[in-house]
């Protein structure tokens, strides 16, 4: 029998290390080049790069996954070899569009075989899956053709690996709206949210990172909030795995766009983590933290808490920054932080002005070291102050100020809230 998703079942499995694919630069970074055009004849693509053999394999056998596994096991295994690292995928550099009308019914159909072909058979359907949702042409079809078996296997995965592979499909998937809207009606986040918390450091930083996907879009960032998620993903923020708190806080700066979690959010403790994470030595976490803080600065008390703790210290460092993502969440955030207690966003209004003048000088500086040393590392650990000065303080505002006070803006999800590139 299939263990169910608790923490008591899938805390006895065996903890195997994750082969999901290490996410692409922080941001999205620079898309690959694909070597051929997406209508190039398959029959002139590089082994591997199609579904050919595979398809092959369930046109003479359809019912392969029962009566011939272990073909269907080294079919799958040729084909995931050669794929799994997105770098030198075949498959993926081609941005050829895959028919898929073949492998969708193959995840529904690897379900029903039991023993240690079936574990091994959903696994590397998951992985072929994962390779195949890397590209836009493929997602839509693959997600009206596997989103109930999808669902399916994160409701009782055979595996702590296959539920890890799960969530990096869904991941996938949910660049495209239409699949978070499929993935909703599947119950996806209700098998994805007790992940957060169960399992390996793997489990729950995939888990996180399907929940960041599917809240990038509105309608899933309010379902998941429904479903509790902000406060789930809270305890995450403290994680000694740099994965799980980098995908935890990416979650966090989607789903904190959502105003009614604002409030929740502070009394529950968000703002100090979230403010160390400002320090962190990856440019993707601290752009989300800054992002969820620009968020949360939309709240009164969240915004004297916020300068109480010094927060205006680190998001000013991170203006400097050689990362476009961290100088547009910390200015965002710095206005939320400061702006109310400048007045009213006029050009009449002179210390406005300035304050966006300085804050726009930052920006330039930030640019051009960009500019100038393009090769530096992507760390920011350069921008660390002393700790003298990480302790200081800046003057609390007035607690009596509206919510959404004038120049207060939600950073809403970009290009910087997205999962740093498919699975």
């Amino acid at each position: 029998m299939r263990a169910q998703l608790g923490a008591a079942s899938l805390g006895s499995l065996a903890r195997r290390e994750s082969e999901a694919v290490p996410p692409r630069a922080p941001l999205l970074g620079a898309a690959l080049r694909p070597l051929a055009p997406p209508h190039v004849d398959s029959s002139l693509l590089p082994p591997y790069a199609t579904l050919r053999e595979l398809d092959a394999l369930l046109a003479r056998h359809p019912d392969a996954a029962e009566s011939r596994p272990n073909k269907l096991i080294a079919a799958l295994e040729a084909f995931v070899g050669a794929n799994d690292k997105p770098a030198s995928s075949p498959n993926f550099l081609t941005g050829a569009a895959d028919d898929v009308t073949a492998v969708c019914p193959l995840l529904q159909a690897v379900l029903h075989v039991g023993g240690e072909s079936g574990e091994r058979l959903c696994e590397l359907t998951l992985r072929l899956l994962k390779v195949l949702s890397r590209k836009e042409a493929n997602r839509l079809a693959l997600s009206s053709g596997t989103m109930g078996a999808l669902c399916a296997t994160l409701a009782t995965p055979p595996s702590e690996r296959a539920a890890c592979e799960a969530c990096n499909v869904l991941l996938n998937l949910c660049y495209e709206p239409a699949a978070v809207a499929s993935a909703l009606r599947h119950g996806a986040l209700r098998q994805l949210l007790p992940m957060l918390h169960v399992g390996g450091a793997e489990l729950r930083a995939t888990a996180a990172g399907a929940v960041q996907s599917i809240a990038y879009q509105k309608a899933g960032r309010e379902a998941a909030n429904d479903e509790g998620a902000s406060l789930a993903l809270l305890p995450l923020l403290a994680a000694t795995d740099d994965r799980v708190a980098a995908r935890a806080v990416g979650a966090l700066h989607n789903l904190s766009s959502d105003a009614r979690v604002l409030v929740a959010l502070r009394e529950a403790g968000a703002v100090a983590p979230l403010v160390r994470l400002l320090r962190a030595n990856a440019p993707g976490p601290c752009a989300s933290a800054a992002g969820a803080l620009q968020n949360l600065a939309r709240e009164p008390l969240a915004r004297d808490e916020l300068a109480q703790l010094g927060g205006a210290v680190p998001l000013t460092d991170l203006l400097f920054a050689n990362d476009e993502g961290c100088r547009q969440c910390a200015v965002g955030a710095l206005l939320n932080l400061i702006g109310p207690d400048l007045g009213e966003e006029t050009d009449a209004n002179g210390k406005r002005v300035l304050f966006k003048r300085t804050l726009g000088m930052a920006l330039a500086l930030g640019e051009l070291h960009a500019r100038t040393a393009p090769d530096a590392p992507a760390d920011i650990s350069w921008l660390r102050p002393q700790d003298a000065r990480a302790g200081a303080k800046n003057t609390p505002g007035d607690e009596g100020r509206p919510a959404h006070s004038s120049g207060a803006h939600a950073s809403m999800p970009s290009a910087a809230a997205r999962p740093g590139g498919v699975a």
